[in-house]
C-alpha cells in the first residue's frame, strides 16, 4: 500500500514537471511573438495587399492592445507610377469587448492621399476598386458602431483626360453616427497631350448622421478641350437633405457650349427637384427611390444643337412625377424640339408627351402620343422615295407610275405624323412597347395613311423584350387621298420573334382612276410563315386595268393567279395548279386594236423550284386567236402555243419557242394571209426587260405584191417608260404574183436591211436589188413612231444606167415596155411619209442624156432634166416640170427642144409647152393632156412660128432655090398606138409676101419641052408672091400628101401678070425630104402644075 502511494506521488510529480515545461515553452513563444509582433504584422499586411493585386509598403511603429500605428503607407497596383492610397501616418485605436473581439474606436492620420479615376475608362476607385469591393461585401454579422474618424489633411487626386486634379479637405466622424466629408478643389489649369482643362472650382460637403443626410455639391468648369471636343461654362449646383423621414433634393445646371465631333450643344440649362420618403444610404437604388417617391420635377432646355447630322433650334424637356395612391406614383413627361433638320428632311416641331404610372417602384406604364409637325422630306430623299414607289410601275404602267410619283412628291413637301403609344415594364414581363389605334400620316396635299386597330381593340402592334423579344400586330393600314390610290393592308394576325414570323391577311387596291385610266387589285388568302430557314406562303392575286399598259391602251384587262410555296434552307418549290390567266376586252396600240382574248400560262409540273443558285420553271402559253382591227384592215392572229423555259438567279431569264404564227388580214375586202413559220428567243428581266431572238419562214400574200422568205433577228427592251431595240439581218423577196397577161407591175426584188428602236421611234435602213441580176436599184432610210403611228422614209439617189439588151426600164416593171432601146442615166430619189390619214410619197427623176424610141412618137435623144413627182402614189407633180431634148426625129429631125409639163396621173401627162428652134423661128406645141393608155388617141397641135424660108432652104440644103419670106401655121398630129398622123396641117406666108427664085437645070430642061413649062419656070426665076399656102396630111412614118398654093407675079413674064400655082405631092415624108436635097426630076418634085392666068 505504501509502495503504491509512493508510485502515485512520483507520477503526479512527473506530470507537474511536464506541464511546467510546456507552460515555460509557451511563455517563451508568446514572449517571442510579442517581441516579433511588428515584423509579423507588416508581413501579414503585405500578404493581404498582394492578395488584392496591390503592392504595399508600410511600417508599423506601434502594435499593442491599445491599437496600431502605421507610417509611410503606400498602396498601389504593381508597376503603377502613382500610389492609389498613401498616408504619412495612420493611427487606429482599439477597444476589447472580450479577449477575442477587438473593435476600432478611432481612426485618424496625417497626409492621407486617395487617387480616383475620372476619365470614365476605369472604375471610379481605380486600383483600390477590387480591394474595397471585397472588404465591403455584405455579412451576416450586424455592423458595429462607426468609429471616430479624424483626417484633417486629406487630398483626393482625380485622374482626368487633361491630367490630375486635386481636392483638399477633411473627413471626420465626431460621433458614432455622424460622418462628414468636406472637399474643395481650387482653380486649376491642366494640360496633357491633346487635352486641356480649366477648372474654376469645385466643392463637396456631405454629412451623414444615422438616417439624416445633408449634402451640397458645386462644380464650375470653365473650359475643357481635347481632340474634336470642346466643353465650356459648365456650372452645377445641387443640394440634398434628409430629415425626419423625408428626403429632399434640388439642383441646377447650365452648360454654355458642347462640341464633340459631330455633336454640338448651345445654351443648355436644367433644374430639378425631388421629394421622397427617407432612404437608407446603404440600400440606395432606383427601385427604392421610386417606391418612396413623393414628387419629382424636372425642367431642361437647350438652344441650338446638333447630333450626328441632326440639328435643332430649341429643345425643352419637362417631367412631373408625384404620388398617385398607396405604393403608386405617376405624372406627365413632355419633350419638344423645334426646327429640326437632318439630311433626309426637316420638321417644324417634334413632340413626345405622355403620362407615366409607377407601382411599387418596379413596375410601370406609360401612354402618350408622338407627333411630328410641319415636316418636309429633302429633295434627294424625295427623289429616292419617288423612284422606289414609281419605278416598279413605270415600265408597264407609266400613267400610274407618274401619278404615284407626283402623289409621293407632293405629300413629302408638308406633312404631320401622330402616333399614339404605350409602354409597360415589370421585372417578370420586361418592357413592352405598343403602337395604338389612330396613328396617322397626313399631308397638306391630302394624302393620308392611317393605322386602325381591330374592332373593339386599341392595339395595332406591340413588342416585348421578354423571352428574347417578340412582336404582335393586327389591324389595317389605310392609304387614301392626295392623288394617290386608296389602298388597305388588312392583317388578321401577325407575329414574330427570334427566327419566327407569321402573317395572315389580305390587301386591296380600290379602283384608282388617273385621267382615263383605272386600276384595281386584290390579294386574298395571304398566308406567310417562317420558322428559322423553313417557311411557306400562299395567296391569290387579281389585278384589273382599264388604261395604258406596255405602250398601249387596254380595256377590261384582268390577271389572276394563285400560288402556294414552301421552302427550307436547301429547297424552294411553288405550285400554281390552276395556272395563271391574263385576259382583256380590248387593247389599242396606235390605230391597231386587239380584240377580246385570254392568255393562259400552264406550268409543266411545278410553277417554280430551286436548282443550284437559282429558281427555274417550265410551261406553255396556250394557243390563242386574237382579233385585230387596224381601221382600214382587220385580221385574226392565231398564235400557236409558246413553250417557255425560265430561270431566276440574280434576275429573270426565259427562253421561248413559238409555234407557227398565222395572221389572216382583210384589207378592202381582200384577204391577205401572213405567216411566220418559226420564232425563237430569250426574255431577260434583270434590268428592265429585253426580248431578243430570230424569226424565219415569213410570207405575205396580197394583190399588190407578195413577200416570201422573210427572216431576221429582233432585240427589243425597255426600262421605265422607254422602249428601245433593233431589227437586224432582215431579208425578204418581194414580187408581183400576177403574170404579165394579168397585169404584172414589177419584177422580183430582194430587200436587206434593219432597224433600231429608241424612245418608241424606229429608224430603219435597207436596200433593194433586182432578184435576177443583183443590180442595186434603191437604198432607203426612214423612221416610224410607235406612239402616233407616223413615219417617213427617203430613197437615196440611185443611178440607173440603161444599156440596150442589158438593162432597160421593163426590167423594173413590165409597164415600162413602151420606150425601146433606152440609153443614158437616170438618178431616182424620193421620200414618203405616213400617218393615220394615209401615206404620201414623192420622187425625183434626174435624167441625164437619156435616149429612147417611142413607136408612136419617134426617136428621142439626149433627154435631160429633173422631174419632181410630188405624189408618187398617183404619179402627180406640180406644174412647170421641165426637160430638154437634144433631138427628136418625127419624120424630120428637130433639135434643142425644151418641154414643160405636169404629171397628172399614172397614165397621162399635161403638156404645158414644148418648143424647138426651127427656121429662125420655133416649133411650139400647144398645151394638151397626153394619155399613155393603150388605144387612146392623143392630138397634139404643133405650131410653126415665124419660119424664115431662106433659113429653111439653108437648113435643108435645097440646091438652086432661093426663098424669101416668113411663114407660120399649125401642124395637128394625131398619135395612135403605133402611128403618128398629120391632120390638115396648114402653113401660110405672112401678108408681106416674099420671093421664090429657082434656077436649077431641071427647070431649063422642062422649059425646052413645051411653052407652058417654059413660062412657069421663067416665072419661078424671080417670082414675087403675095400668097403662099402649104397643106399636109398623112402618116409621119408613111405617105404624106402635100398641097402647095402660090399666088404672085414675075415682072419679066407676061408683063407682070399674076400667076396661081396649085401643086400636089403624094410621097413618103422621108423620101420627099431626101429628094429636095438630091435634085430630083422637077416633075417628080413639083408634080402637075395647074395655072390660071389672071
Amino acid at each position: 500500500m505504501t509502495e503504491e502511494k509512493l508510485a502515485l506521488k512520483g507520477l503526479i510529480a512527473s506530470k507537474r514537471r511536464i506541464i511546467g515545461l510546456v507552460l515555460a515553452l509557451f511563455a517563451l513563444f508568446a514572449a517571442a511573438l510579442w517581441f516579433l509582433r511588428q515584423p509579423i504584422a507588416e508581413a501579414i499586411a503585405r500578404s493581404v495587399c498582394a492578395g488584392q493585386n496591390l503592392s504595399c509598403k508600410l511600417s508599423i511603429t506601434r502594435l499593442d492592445f491599445g491599437g496600431v500605428t502605421l507610417t509611410g503607407l503606400d498602396a498601389r497596383a504593381p508597376d503603377a507610377a502613382n500610389a492609389a492610397l498613401s498616408a504619412r501616418e495612420l493611427v487606429i485605436d482599439l477597444a476589447w469587448d472580450n479577449p477575442f473581439s477587438p473593435r476600432p474606436i478611432a481612426v485618424g492620420g496625417d497626409d492621407l492621399v486617395v487617387r480616383v479615376d475620372l476619365t470614365g475608362k476605369r472604375p471610379l476607385l481605380g486600383d483600390l476598386d477590387a480591394a474595397i469591393t471585397n472588404f465591403t461585401k455584405p455579412s451576416d454579422t450586424p455592423p458595429g458602431a462607426l468609429p471616430r474618424i479624424d483626417f484633417r489633411k486629406v487630398t483626393v487626386v482625380g485622374e482626368t483626360l487633361s491630367g490630375p486634379v486635386q481636392a483638399l479637405g477633411t473627413i471626420t466622424a465626431t460621433s458614432s453616427d455622424a460622418f462628414v466629408i468636406d472637399l474643395t478643389a481650387p482653380p486649376a489649369t491642366l494640360g496633357l497631350t491633346g487635352a486641356t482643362m480649366q477648372l474654376a472650382g469645385a466643392k463637396l460637403k456631405a454629412t451623414v448622421a444615422d438616417k439624416q443626410i445633408s449634402a451640397n455639391a458645386r462644380l464650375d468648369l470653365a473650359k475643357f478641350e481635347a481632340t474634336d471636343t470642346t466643353i465650356s461654362n459648365v456650372k452645377i449646383d445641387a443640394t440634398l437633405e434628409q430629415v425626419s423621414g423625408v428626403l429632399k433634393g434640388a439642383g441646377t445646371a447650365t452648360l454654355g457650349e458642347v462640341s464633340v465631333k459631330d455633336t454640338k450643344l448651345m445654351g443648355a440649362q436644367a433644374s430639378a427637384s425631388v421629394e421622397s420618403a427617407a432612404v437608407d444610404p446603404a440600400a440606395l437604388d432606383v427601385a427604392n427611390l421610386l417606391a418612396g417617391l413623393r414628387r419629382l420635377q424636372l425642367s431642361a432646355s437647350t438652344g441650338e444643337g446638333a447630333i450626328s447630322g441632326t440639328s435643332w433650334k430649341k429643345a425643352e424637356l419637362t417631367a412631373l412625377i408625384q404620388p398617385k395612391g398607396v405604393g403608386k406614383s405617376g405624372g406627365d413627361i413632355a419633350l419638344a424640339i423645334d426646327d429640326v433638320k437632318l439630311a433626309q428632311g426637316a420638321a417644324g416641331r417634334v413632340e413626345i408627351a405622355g403620362a407615366v404610372d409607377i407601382t411599387e417602384g418596379v413596375a410601370g406604364t406609360a401612354q402618350g402620343t408622338a407627333r411630328v409637325r410641319a415636316a418636309i422630306v429633302s429633295a434627294a430623299t424625295r427623289r429616292q422615295l419617288v423612284e422606289a414607289v414609281s419605278l416598279p410601275l413605270k415600265a408597264a404602267l407609266p400613267v400610274f407610275g407618274a401619278a404615284a410619283a407626283t402623289a409621293v412628291d407632293r405629300a413629302a413637301l408638308n406633312f404631320d405624323v401622330s402616333a399614339p403609344w404605350s409602354a409597360a415594364s415589370s421585372p417578370i414581363k420586361g418592357v413592352e412597347f405598343t403602337l395604338l389605334d389612330g396613328g396617322e400620316f397626313k399631308s397638306v396635299s391630302g394624302l393620308s395613311l392611317k393605322l386602325v386597330a381591330p374592332t373593339g381593340e386599341q392595339k395595332v402592334a406591340s413588342y416585348s423584350t421578354a423571352y428574347g423579344g417578340a412582336w404582335l400586330a393586327s389591324g389595317s393600314a389605310q392609304l387614301s387621298g392626295g392623288g394617290g390610290p386608296t389602298f388597305s393592308l388588312n392583317i388578321a394576325k401577325a407575329s414574330g420573334g427570334g427566327k419566327k414570323l407569321a402573317i395572315a391577311g389580305a390587301a386591296a387596291l380600290k379602283p384608282w382612276r388617273v385621267g382615263s385610266d383605272t386600276i384595281a387589285a386584290e390579294f386574298t388568302g395571304l398566308s406567310f410563315g417562317v420558322d428559322d430557314m423553313s417557311g411557306k406562303a400562299s395567296g391569290q392575286l387579281t389585278v384589273s386595268l382599264d388604261g395604258a399598259f406596255g405602250g398601249g391602251v387596254w380595256k377590261g384587262a384582268r390577271g389572276t393567279g394563285a400560288v402556294d410555296t414552301v421552302w427550307d434552307g436547301a429547297t424552294f418549290a411553288a405550285d400554281a395548279p390552276r395556272g395563271m390567266v391574263i385576259q382583256w376586252d380590248q387593247a389599242r396600240y396606235g390605230e391597231t386594236i386587239f380584240g377580246a382574248a385570254a392568255l393562259r400560262y400552264s406550268p409543266q409540273g411545278r410553277l417554280a423550284e430551286r436548282v443550284g443558285d437559282g429558281v427555274v420553271g417550265r410551261g406553255n402559253l396556250d394557243a390563242v386567236t386574237i382579233p385585230v382591227n387596224g381601221g382600214a384592215w382587220n385580221a385574226k392572229a392565231a398564235l400557236g402555243a409558246i413553250g417557255i423555259n425560265w430561270r431566276a438567279a440574280g434576275g429573270f431569264r426565259a427562253n421561248f419557242d413559238a409555234a407557227p404564227l398565222a395572221i389572216d388580214m382583210t384589207l378592202d375586202q381582200r384577204k391577205i394571209p401572213i405567216r411566220l413559220a418559226d420564232i425563237t428567243g430569250t426574255l431577260d428581266l434583270r434590268d428592265g426587260w429585253r426580248i431578243n431572238g430570230a424569226f424565219k419562214g415569213g410570207s405575205v400574200q396580197a394583190d399588190e405584191g407578195a413577200v416570201a422568205d422573210l427572216a431576221g433577228k429582233f432585240n427589243l427592251g425597255g426600262k421605265g417608260d422607254t422602249l428601245d431595240g433593233s431589227l437586224s439581218d432582215i431579208a425578204m423577196r418581194l414580187f408581183d404574183p400576177n403574170t404579165e397577161e394579168e397585169g404584172k407591175r414589177f419584177e422580183e426584188v430582194k430587200f436587206e436591211g434593219g432597224a433600231t428602236l429608241r424612245n418608241s421611234v424606229a429608224n430603219f435602213t435597207g436596200g433593194f436589188a433586182m432578184a435576177k441580176s443583183g443590180m442595186q436599184i434603191a437604198q432607203v432610210t426612214g423612221r416610224h413612231s410607235l406612239e402616233n403611228n407616223e413615219g417617213s422614209l427617203t430613197f437615196a439617189p440611185t443611178p440607173l444606167i440603161f444599156v440596150p439588151r442589158s438593162f432597160q426600164p421593163y426590167d423594173l416593171s413590165p409597164l415600162l415596155r413602151g420606150p425601146a432601146g433606152v440609153t443614158g442615166r437616170a438618178d431616182i430619189s424620193g421620200s414618203a411619209s405616213w400617218n393615220a390619214d394615209g401615206m404620201k410619197a414623192s420622187a425625183t427623176a434626174d435624167m441625164r442624156k437619156v435616149g429612147f424610141t417611142l413607136a408612136s412618137a419617134g426617136v428621142f435623144e439626149g433627154v435631160s432634166g429633173k422631174v419632181e413627182i410630188a405624189d408618187l402614189m398617183n404619179m402627180k407633180s406640180a406644174p412647170g416640170q421641165s426637160i430638154t431634148i437634144d433631138k427628136v426625129t418625127l419624120g424630120l429631125p428637130i433639135e434643142k427642144g425644151t418641154i414643160r409639163f405636169q404629171l397628172i396621173g399614172t397614165s397621162a401627162i399635161r403638156l404645158e409647152s414644148a418648143e424647138w428652134p426651127f427656121g429662125s423661128g420655133f416649133i411650139r406645141i400647144k398645151p394638151v393632156d397626153f394619155a399613155f393608155t393603150e388605144g387612146t388617141e392623143n392630138r397634139i397641135v404643133a405650131q410653126a412660128v415665124n419660119w424664115d424660108l431662106a433659113k429653111l432652104v439653108e437648113q435643108f440644103k435645097l440646091p438652086d432655090v432661093k426663098l424669101v419670106g416668113i411663114v407660120a401655121g399649125d401642124f395637128p398630129v394625131v398619135f395612135r398606138t403605133g402611128s403618128a398622123t398629120i391632120d390638115n396641117a396648114t402653113l401660110e406666108a405672112s401678108k408681106e409676101g416674099g420671093v421664090i427664085q429657082y434656077s436649077g437645070s431641071p427647070g431649063d430642061a422642062a422649059a425646052q419641052a413645051d411653052d407652058n413649062s417654059k413660062m412657069v419656070f421663067d416665072a419661078l426665076k424671080d417670082f414675087r408672091y403675095q400668097v403662099l399656102k402649104v397643106g399636109l396630111n398623112g402618116d409621119l412614118a408613111g405617105r404624106i400628101v402635100m398641097s402647095l398654093s402660090v399666088l404672085g407675079r414675075n415682072p419679066d413674064v407676061l408683063g407682070g401678070q399674076p400667076f396661081q400655082f396649085n401643086i400636089g405631092i403624094d410621097s413618103e415624108l422621108v423620101r420627099l425630104l431626101t429628094s429636095t436635097t438630091s435634085q430630083p426630076d422637077i416633075r417628080t418634085a413639083v408634080g402637075q402644075v395647074i395655072g390660071d392666068k389672071q
